[in-house]
């Protein structure tokens, strides 16, 4: 059940909706249906005093024989990294068991400072390896390749596992068994902001306050020559007078041409959807989302305008799920703060009143200032 919700197209994936919409709950159960034991699953929860030593690793000081001694202590990327490896080498080649690090409210820490070096293995082949390798340290190195993991590793017949131990400094990449899932709450602004170069790595998918999941996973792609032809449209209507001079920093939010990779030359939808989604409500429209509709509509009308008859239809579903997820989210952000509004609008009037009450108490006037001094 929880496997036909989402395919695993992408080795990173946020889900993002209203607090209590039943994300982790989702996350939990979406893992354990992937993979056969859950000693393959890794938790954790990023916070505003969670830091990179405590995602990689780091060493702590600790009194031995009244001398201070320093201990490596392994963060849980690390050790989710080296149960991937092993489940690599137990597969000899053939399908290896899944590994899911789990990351609960993710913008709640600051994620690209947490991730550190580990951001440039976020770019995958399409086999699922890192595109990039990082160079780790020699404590890093024996956490995560310990000699009992690197002999099976010299003894197997996988390759790219020897590729990386076999050199002068032992290098990391992500392998095609490691899966990243990560949950984040859209009606928070955000302690820490994630970068586009960090947004654009993961796959994302909108939970409603129903529990329902947007967009819908399904195989349907488009060709990458009429994802170009979408994109070029969305930067010229982004570059336009009217919206772009109501934009800070544009240049830093129109859609490049790999800001979705393809896979054999077709991009999945639903890929498409997500990503494009989140980018214009989190980044683009992020400081003025007023101006979300008038953005659809010139994008329905230069649609119909430019586009060719037979891929109308397809440009025309893609709008309207993004439409759909913008919405949806849209809706909630603005009952969450309607709903601050009236609550603080209530308790600041209780306030007033308390205070009024107090003054009226106070008969001198050195009394009424006294007072006033000690509440402000």
């Amino acid at each position: 059940m929880w496997n036909n919700l989402i395919k695993l197209t992408s080795h990173q994936i946020i889900i993002f909706g209203p607090p209590g919409a039943g994300k982790s709950y989702f996350v939990k159960n979406l893992c354990e249906a992937y993979t056969n034991s859950k000693e393959n699953i890794f938790t954790t929860c990023f916070h505003p005093e969670y830091k990179h030593g405590d995602f990689v690793g780091r060493l702590v000081p600790y009194t031995k024989d009244e001398k201070v001694v320093y201990k490596f202590i392994e963060g849980i990327l690390t050790k989710a990294l080296r149960r991937a490896y092993e489940l690599m080498v137990d597969a000899d080649n053939k399908e290896p068991n899944k590994v899911f690090l789990i990351i609960d409210e993710l913008n709640r820490g600051n994620s690209s400072a947490i991730f550190g070096i580990f951001f440039n293995l976020l770019d995958r082949n399409e086999d699922g390896w890192s595109v990039y390798s990082v160079e780790v340290d020699k404590l890093l190195e024996e956490k995560i390749f310990p000699e009992g993991l690197r002999n099976r590793i010299k003894n197997s017949s996988n390759n790219k596992l020897k590729k990386l131990i076999y050199q002068e400094k032992v290098r990391i990449k992500f392998p095609p068994n490691f899966y990243i899932i990560a949950t984040l709450n859209t009606s928070d602004e955000s302690i820490f902001y994630m970068d586009s170069a960090f947004k654009r790595r993961w796959e994302w998918y909108y939970m409603d306050e129903n529990n329902q999941l947007f967009p819908k996973a399904d195989d349907k792609v488009i060709p990458f020559g009429l994802w170009n032809w979408l994109r070029q449209i969305i930067n010229r209507i982004l570059t336009n007078e009217e919206i772009s001079n109501r934009i800070r920093g544009l240049d830093d939010k129109i859609l490049g041409f790999y800001f979705v990779n393809s896979k054999n030359g077709f991009i999945r939808i639903t890929e498409l959807v997500n990503k494009i989604s989140f980018h214009l409500w989190d980044s683009v429209f992020r400081q003025n989302r007023g101006l979300l509709k008038d953005f659809f509509k010139k994008l329905k009308e230069k649609l119909s305008l430019e586009t060719k008859e037979e891929n109308y239809a397809l440009y025309k579903n893609v709008v309207s799920e993004l439409y759909q997820i913008i919405y949806m989210i849209s809706e909630i952000y603005e009952m969450k703060y309607k709903e601050i509004y009236e609550n603080q609008k209530d308790f600041v009037k209780s306030v007033i009143d308390q205070i009024f009450s107090k003054l009226q108490n106070k008969k001198t006037k050195k009394e009424k200032e006294k007072l006033l001094n000690e509440i402000f």
